[in-house]
């Protein structure tokens, strides 16, 4: 049998992306947030974030909101004076 198209799923099958996403996170927030506290800050972004990918499948924000509006509570929620915008970009890049 010939094959013409191989799909992959590379979240969490040929890629790590619960590592990943945690790695680029704690790279984002090191000048912002001590060592101890990292983790209670990424899990409140893993809440924020999930809840903004159920918003953005229900139609009520867009992606280029989620990607920016995520970082936007966290910080708002720690109290951490960074912009979510360059936090945002900088994410994506990691």
């Amino acid at each position: 049998m010939k094959y013409s198209l191989f799909l992959f799923d590379l979240d969490d099958t040929l890629l790590d992306f619960r590592a990943s996403e945690r790695l680029s996170f704690a790279r984002i927030v090191a000048g912002s947030v001590d060592a101890a506290r990292v983790e209670a800050v990424f899990a409140d972004y893993q809440a924020i974030n999930h809840q903004l990918w159920v918003d953005f499948e229900q139609g009520r924000v867009s992606k280029d909101v989620l990607k920016v509006e995520r970082f936007r509570r966290v910080f708002s929620a720690h109290a951490i004076d960074a912009d979510p915008v360059a936090a945002s970009h900088a994410y994506l890049e990691c």
